[in-house]
């Protein structure tokens, strides 16, 4: 019993470690504007685009970034004179990547409660199934945000910068590959909590069906009066009479 519930906490201290590891990694990707990176030789310019910032680097001017968290800067392309290179390209998806990793950070942290509870609580089991439970929906969030860019970033109306001389070409950039390595420790800390569940589960079980000593039973069952029960069995022997035998 003193194994599994010290395994238990060891296990889910660990996935605490590895979740917060996870959830700084994520929310330093969401926060950096390198999800694509792209360079315009003819104008000297380094792009970088991200969810919600994009950034313009010029070693004579130095760097300009532009902050969109609003639906009300995604038509910047429909606008007239629109110019690719001077206005920054936010488009609605960057919009619903940018709120679905937001929805993951904050279950990630949400996680922490039921964490400690299963540590310092009496209801391990319960907390412990419930950490596993909201993780696994940041999982599931940040798997979404992180393939829908990738499906994204694939079109050529996103992919390339298009200048006067030539057409440039953006790559995934370390926020993109950030927010992947925040998802490895997330999985890390989620198979951390499911070892750590089970073995809340197995010392439960072996609280619930422990066997009581013989001694608890022999000091439950009443007294019993050997003598007067032994009494009770002895038959009376009644005497025979030999002469009447013969009538």
């Amino acid at each position: 019993m003193a194994y599994f519930a010290a395994t238990h906490s060891r296990l889910f201290l660990l996935a605490i470690i590895l979740l917060a590891v996870g959830s700084i990694i994520t929310f330093i990707a969401v926060s950096t504007p390198a999800w694509q990176v792209g360079y315009v030789a003819e104008y000297e310019q380094e792009l970088e685009s991200g969810l919600w910032i994009f950034c313009e680097r010029r070693p004579a001017l130095g760097t300009a970034c532009t902050y969109s968290i609003t639906g009300n800067d995604f038509t910047a392309e429909q606008q007239e004179n629109y110019d690719f290179l001077k206005t920054p390209p936010f488009y609605p998806w960057h919009g619903h990547i940018f709120r679905i990793f937001l929805a993951a950070i904050f279950v990630s942290c949400a996680c922490l409660v039921p964490a400690l509870l299963a540590i310092f609580s009496r209801w391990k089991t319960k907390c412990s199934m419930l950490f596993d439970l909201l993780l696994a929906a940041a999982i599931i969030l940040s798997i979404v945000g992180i393939g829908m860019f990738f499906f994204y970033s694939q079109f050529v109306k996103y992919r390339f910068d298009i200048g006067v001389k030539a057409t440039y070409e953006r790559s995934r950039g370390y926020s993109f590959y950030l927010a992947i390595v925040g998802l490895i420790f997330w999985l890390m800390s989620v198979v951390a909590g499911c070892f750590g569940t089970r073995c809340a589960a197995d010392d439960s079980e072996i609280n619930n069906s422990t066997v009581k000593s013989p001694s608890t039973y022999l000091e439950m069952r009443p007294a019993r009066n050997v003598s007067a029960d032994f009494s009770q069995h002895v038959y009376k022997q009644e005497p025979i009479r030999v002469g009447a035998a013969y009538r």
